[in-house]
């Protein structure tokens, strides 16, 4: 994908523009001061990694996505990833760039839902040792998403009101997206990462009532999970009956997958980024409906990469809307014996 350019919208000239990132010119600066701090010994931060000696390993970081409703698009822009060594030696700032030399990388999310990703780093050499979290590094005014004409039809016309919309991410700037997963790197060893981008859990709509949607009306509030690449294996797919589906919102139907064999509940996720108290089993990650073919109408799903195990599988063909406790039908829950692979379940109507 050609992650470097994208669309976005003027606010000034009111139209489409093709833009390529780059990064903001004062970020820069303070990266070359903290090089220049850490080759004299002074400073709390570094970018001391991309040495490639017998004594480094190296680092893969790739981005995936599970969908959202309502939303055609959701561009972030990455800039940077922090690595925090456990020893305190400084943090290492490593510069994402777009595979061609230009400085960040702008990637559509939602494109990389049912197993889709885009590496972020590629074997990024890293000194031997153990790390204790990493944060991604967004810039904010490159931030934005997409409208579909459910959503953002304010007045009831079929079109959407307002697109893109820029999205807000008020701890952006502050904490990043901070990844909370200790890992080691041996020499000459290979760690391998992949981030879930949770879109349905990360982006929330604030004022659904109040429309035409507007600028930070839909707000960003990661929620990240981190797998081991080679190891997470499996995939959950099939099919889904049309009896089962509203053809005229289809994009409401998600299948919900839970680790364990639990009873599943809604996603709900407090403004502090916690379960909602009194929750019940949160979905480890959900997968979109999908219309593949019509006469008959067939509609399929498929996850995310998923560690071999398992797993409980529901059906929800309503809105979730992530900051509440709701009280949502599920549909033909089931259990799911994951193996590396493919495994297939498919959702039929109730007898």
């Amino acid at each position: 994908m050609q992650a470097n350019v994208h669309y976005f919208y003027s606010f000034k000239k009111v139209q489409f523009m093709k833009k390529t990132i780059s990064r903001p010119m004062n970020f820069l600066m303070i990266s070359f001061i903290a090089l220049l701090l850490s080759a004299c010994g002074g400073g709390d931060s570094s970018s001391l990694g991309g040495d490639s000696s017998s004594d480094s390993g190296a680092l893969t970081l790739r981005l995936t996505d599970a969908p959202v409703d309502g939303l055609l698009e959701v561009w972030v822009t990455f800039t940077d990833v922090i690595i925090h060594p456990a020893d305190g030696s400084g943090d290492i700032v490593v510069p994402v760039d777009d595979g061609e030399g230009e400085a960040g990388m702008t990637i559509e999310l939602t494109s990389l839902a049912g197993g889709g990703s885009v590496r972020l780093l590629g074997d990024y050499p890293l000194p031997d040792g153990h790390y204790s979290w990493m944060r991604l590094v967004i810039d904010p005014d490159n931030t934005y998403v997409i409208c579909d004409e459910y959503e953002c039809d304010g007045d009831g016309d079929g079109v959407a009101d307002s697109l893109p919309l820029m999205l807000d991410c008020s701890s952006c700037d502050q904490s990043h997206l901070k990844l909370n997963r200790s890992f080691t790197i041996g020499a000459e060893g290979l760690v391998d990462f992949t981030i879930d981008f949770d879109m349905r859990k990360s982006v929330t709509l604030i004022q659904p009532n109040s429309t035409p949607y507007v600028d930070n009306q839909f707000k960003l509030r990661p929620t990240l999970r981190i797998i081991d690449t080679d190891v997470a294996s499996a995939q959950i797919f099939g099919t889904v009956d049309e009896e089962l589906v509203n053809p005229a919102v289809p994009d409401d139907c998600a299948v919900y997958v839970y680790e364990g064999d639990v009873y599943p509940d809604d996603i709900c996720i407090d403004v502090n980024g916690d379960v909602c108290p009194g929750s019940g089993a949160q979905s480890l990650t959900t997968a979109e409906v999908i219309l593949e073919g019509t006469n008959p109408d067939i509609y399929t799903y498929r996850t995310g990469y998923l560690y071999p195990g398992t797993y409980t599988v529901a059906l929800l063909c309503e809105d979730d809307d992530p900051e509440v406790d709701d009280a949502v039908p599920f549909i033909g829950e089931a259990t799911v014996e994951a193996v590396a692979g493919d495994n297939e379940h498919n959702f039929e109507p109730i007898p």
